[in-house]
């Protein structure tokens, strides 16, 4: 028997924090790190003597009332109580709503077996839900010290009338009942036929009979729910009300759909009934005979189930929360005025059973054209598998081959995912990482040029795997469907609408003209070639398949791609000709996925073809303007990638995206990004280009360093190391690896401009070539704080916080033992103020900012260094910004020992605390003799290290 009290604390936070969910993420992301169920607990765990014990009642009324909260009708009454509480807040009286649902919750206690003299105590337990939805109540009402949260009022305005709707609904059910057992026999049963339906997931390569268990395969995806955190579905879900998933193509959308609807069913530990509704499926019964979604459930039950709902089972469920409605592809209604209508009625459902969750699944592309109302649905987004979530479904999936012992097997997995890093981009859809597993498991490789992959991708599905099945369509694939694939991908790549399918008479006759002009000398031959060809797509989640009612489309992007780059190629099969056809689409950013794919064909086929196509592009690339000159050099970089060009090309290559790194007025964010993509270069082209690079920086620096300050960081510091583009651990080693070699190449021209740029100096003295009084003399301490721009989207710390960060976690000990003892030897014989500016020249040419303060530039897992020069060296570092943070009048937060000697030092100065007290704590830090005096003499204010404020 359940614990009440327990139970309706746990009712009461369930309702208002579904409540408080929808629409107001932010608001639940606060609600979370108040740490709100373990406050609620320490609330609840000494129970009143006002309140009412399960104890003191008859067997049947326990039993009655323990089932109500176990079956999650209480939550559900703690919602509508929670909606009606919330409107008295925004100026509607409560009453008799609250009349009604105490009426109803009576009325549900005796359904379920309680004693005739039960009402009473039911009261009690109703009123003792009331009391603890409306203690959650206030607290949201206190998130914001505020009232309650905007985002909240404006949905409980809107939902009003669906509550009361609901209620007056569910007291019509009620009478119409005599108990609810036979709902309960209905729940149990549809639950158990649920879980035996949707026990096995299949696999998205192997047509529609390989079905696995979810536990041999699947791998949960991440929601990104915009809080700053990555959550599973079941964590999410089971704290939403209604939720959006939002997601890419072969992302696992429906799978994810498929498997929440399995665990809900199985479950034991819940009663909820799951209820999956294919949105493609439902539309035609919705356009022919306006079937409602209450009756489509009601159908379902009886097929594909098997079981018949009992008398009002359904709705009551839903109604009293009893049920989760599950709408899957949303995105799959490809007419976007069909969309809407199901937008609408999803909405108008959502309005009905308000107590009912709803898990609705859509594609992201297209998805704004018909949304749902975002007071209604919260949304979130399924992200791509990362690295652990590759590697487990890679291993799991090899794990399934039982030709193979357990040995073979592992070994296959890993070999695969060593092998697979090239295309990692394209292995974090789940759908085109089974399909490369299908292909390694035959053949045991991965081809190392992104096309070939398609292909061998769309081989796989077309060919291969109905051949292993027994299947032989009547086209082949390398006589018809390649070829036809091919010029149909090129045909509807241009095309809007290509993206969302066209319908199946379109496709039919655009391939029957094409095999009639290329296979067959008959039309209705080539007409009917094209239908057996669509027919053989159609319920085959491959290439190209039914992506609606008698629409058609590609199942990936990837494939469109794939096959419309082919056929460009086929058609052009020149550098010459290629060039002719993508150089404008290169030049505006179109056609990016198309283009590159395009180039790696033509160099598969054509003796230089790719190296030719390269050189006519960055050779032209001047003749237009900057903008499109950088959409060029970020195509062309990005080639490197999978190109091993000739070295006059490369070099060419190179001298182009560092000219316009380097260009007066160019947009410095989006050159240094083009920049940085030269790092993700095939390893075989990284040695030119670091000469090509070095080369033309030094070419630059002779010429003029006033535009050539940022070609001395691309050699020696930025762009090697804080690219913004992602690279593989191989390419970051390499350039780690040359790091000396191109800070070598750099001293002597850094030597040559140090006096007239200040980071310059700062580096040549982290480095020990220039003594720190040299440093100070020339630029100032104020050096050491300054921020560097480096790209105009980033900006490199000030030194003093790397020197700060190294002291503490004891890295590069030699190096900064030096910079350690230099500083405390140096600073405390500088004349005081150290920094002289003014400060609002510090907080902004100089860049001290209020952030990162003593406390930001501190590891939260940092202690105080035992040796007593690191030690000093960190605190009189630390001095500047404790003295801007205590003009600030800012706090300062204890996380460890470093942090409290820090805020100490900050309150001795402040006053706050008294010399007897003060003058021990800084004596016992141990530092040096010269430290420990100038260090006493700043907290007790004799000296100050910036200038006073004008």
């Amino acid at each position: 028997m359940i614990a009440l009290e327990g139970a309706l604390g746990k009712a009461a936070l369930t309702g208002v924090s579904k409540i408080a969910g929808i629409g107001a993420p932010a608001i639940t992301r606060r609600w979370s790190r108040q740490q709100a169920v373990k406050r609620l607990s320490d609330r609840h765990s000494q129970r009143s003597s006002k309140r009412p014990s399960l104890e003191d009642l008859d067997g049947p009324t326990a039993n009655a009332i323990t089932e109500l909260f176990e079956s999650g009708e209480a939550d559900a009454f703690a919602i509508s109580i929670a909606a009606a509480l919330l409107l008295r807040e925004c100026g509607t009286d409560p009453g008799a709503r609250l009349r009604d649902l105490r009426n109803q919750f009576a009325a549900v206690v005796k359904l379920r077996g309680a004693s005739k003299d039960s009402s009473k105590i039911t009261g009690d337990v109703f009123d003792a839900l009331e009391t603890s939805v409306a203690n959650e109540v206030g607290r949201l009402k206190d998130l914001d010290g505020a009232g309650l949260p905007p985002a909240v009022k404006s949905t409980v305005i809107k939902s009003a009338a669906q509550y009361a709707t609901a209620i007056a609904r569910n007291s019509a059910i009620l009478q119409d009942l005599s108990s609810v057992a036979s709902i309960d026999r209905f729940r149990s049963e549809i639950r158990s036929q649920i879980a035996a339906v949707h026990r096995t997931m299949r696999l998205p390569h192997a047509g529609i009979t390989r079905q696995v268990p979810y536990e041999d395969l699947f791998v949960e995806s991440r929601l990104d729910r915009g809080l700053e955190e990555y959550v599973d579905l079941a964590e999410h879900a089971d704290n939403a009300l209604r939720l959006l998933v939002l997601g890419d193509p072969g992302g696992g959308k429906s799978t994810l759909a498929l498997k929440r609807t399995y665990d809900l069913a199985s479950s034991g530990t819940s009663t909820f009934v799951p209820f999956l509704i294919v949105l493609r499926d439902y539309a035609p019964h919705l356009e022919r005979s306006r079937t409602s979604i209450l009756d489509y459930i009601e159908s379902l039950c009886k097929t594909p189930y098997g079981v018949t709902p009992a008398p009002h089972a359904v709705e009551y469920m839903l109604l009293n929360g009893q049920a989760v409605v599950i709408f899957d592809g949303l995105d799959e209604l490809l007419d976007t005025s069909d969309r809407r209508r199901i937008v609408a009625v999803v909405e108008g459902f959502a309005h009905r059973y308000p107590a009912a969750q709803i898990l609705v699944t859509s594609r992201r592309i297209g998805y704004e054209e018909a949304p749902l109302d975002k007071d209604l649905f919260g949304t979130a987004l399924l992200l791509e598998f990362d690295n652990d979530q590759v590697d487990s479904y890679a291993r799991r999936w090899f794990h399934l081959d039982e030709s193979h012992t357990p040995a073979q097997q592992e070994a296959l997995a890993s070999s695969f995912l060593q092998d697979s890093r090239f295309v990692r981009d394209l292995r974090v859809n789940p759908l085109l990482l089974s399909l490369m597993c299908g292909i390694y498991s035959s053949e045991h490789y991965i081809p190392r040029n992104r096309p070939d992959v398609y292909e061998k991708c769309a081989l796989l599905l077309f060919d291969q795997w109905d051949k292993q099945r027994g299947i032989e369509p009547r086209l082949s694939f390398d006589a018809h469907v390649r070829s036809a694939m091919r010029a149909l991908a090129l045909w509807m790549y241009p095309k809007q609408q290509s993206q969302k399918g066209l319908p199946k008479g379109e496709l039919v006759g655009f391939i029957a003209s094409y095999l009639l002009s290329k296979r067959f000398d008959d039309e209705d031959e080539a007409t009917d070639a094209a239908i057996d060809f669509i027919d053989f797509c159609k319920g085959r989640a491959w290439v190209l398949t039914d992506v609606g009612s008698e629409i058609f489309g590609f199942t990936h992007r990837t494939f469109l791609e794939y096959f419309a780059a082919s056929q460009l190629v086929r058609l052009s099969p020149s550098a010459d000709a290629l060039y002719e056809e993508l150089f404008e689409r290169i030049v505006a950013q179109e056609w990016d996925v198309v283009a590159q794919l395009a180039v790696q064909i033509l160099g598969r086929t054509v003796e230089d073809g790719a190296d030719d196509f390269l050189q006519l592009v960055v050779s032209n690339a001047h003749l237009k303007d900057q903008v499109s000159r950088l959409n060029v050099a970020s195509f062309a970089a990005r080639s490197l990638t999978f190109i091993v060009p000739r070295p006059p090309v490369l070099r060419d290559i190179v001298d182009h995206i560092f000219s316009l790194y380097v260009e007066e007025g160019v947009n410095e964010a989006r050159s240094s990004e083009v920049l940085g993509q030269l790092t993700g270069a095939a390893a075989e082209n990284l040695p030119l280009i670091e000469k090509y690079l070095a080369d033309a920086a030094e070419r630059s620096l002779r010429a003029s360093f006033g535009s050539a300050s940022r070609a001395l960081l691309v050699l020696w510091y930025t762009w090697t190391f804080r690219s913004s583009v992602e690279v593989d651990d191989e390419n970051r080693q390499y350039w780690k690896k040359n790091r000396a070699a191109l800070r070598e190449r750099a001293k002597p021209h850094m030597k040559e401009v140090y006096r007239d740029h200040s980071w310059v100096a700062v580096r040549l003295w982290a480095d020990g070539d220039i003594e720190l009084s040299e440093l100070l003399s020339v630029h100032g301490l104020v050096s050491l704080y300054e921020r560097l721009d480096v790209s105009g989207s980033s900006r490199i710390a000030p030194f003093a916080t790397t020197v700060v960060g190294h002291l503490l976690s004891g890295s590069e000990v030699e190096r900064f033992d030096r910079l350690a003892k230099e500083l405390n030897d140096s600073l405390v014989t500088l004349p005081t103020p150290w920094i002289s500016a003014r400060p609002e020249a510090l907080e902004h040419s100089a860049r001290i900012d209020l952030d990162p303060s003593p406390i930001a530039i501190v590891p939260s897992d940092a202690d105080i260094p035992s040796d007593a020069t690191r030690l000093g060296a960190v605190i009189l570092l630390g001095l500047p910004y404790l003295e801007l943070r205590a003009r600030a009048k800012g706090g300062h937060k204890r996380q460890n020992r470093l942090l409290d000697a820090w805020g100490f030092l900050l309150a001795f100065r402040g006053g706050q605390i008294p010399r007897r007290e003060g003058i021990p704590f800084v004596e016992r830090l141990g530092l040096e003799s010269a430290a420990l005096e100038f260090v006493l003499s700043w907290a007790e204010r004799r000296v100050s290290v910036l200038a006073e404020p004008r």
